[in-house]
């Protein structure tokens, strides 16, 4: 992975790790994933931030997630980090646990 010039080894995938290893989700994508399913699933029971544009809304409303604290759509990566980085403030979303 690269930004701003600097590489950063990517360590763990959606695949390869679970719920707990991560504290938000960002989708900016729809693959058909039946893991990424089941990480989703993970990731609203445990109260974490989830972020998505473009193709990805198209995953969450799959997922019946559209309407809840701690989801956040947008039209562009820039917004949706944005919120989704004073979401992380409070580690969790609490009104959804």
């Amino acid at each position: 992975m690269v930004s701003d010039s600097v590489i950063v080894p990517v360590s763990r995938t959606f695949d390869t790790a679970r719920s707990i290893k991560f504290d938000a989700l960002l989708l900016a994508g729809a693959p058909t994933d039946p893991r990424l399913d089941i990480l989703l699933a993970e990731m609203f029971r445990h109260g974490k931030v989830i972020g998505a544009w473009n193709d990805g809304t198209v995953l969450l409303e799959s997922a019946e997630l559209t309407a809840s604290d701690g989801i956040v759509t947008g039209e562009d990566s820039a917004s949706v980090r944005e919120q989704v980085v004073a979401l992380l403030a409070s580690h969790r979303v609490w009104s959804r646990l």
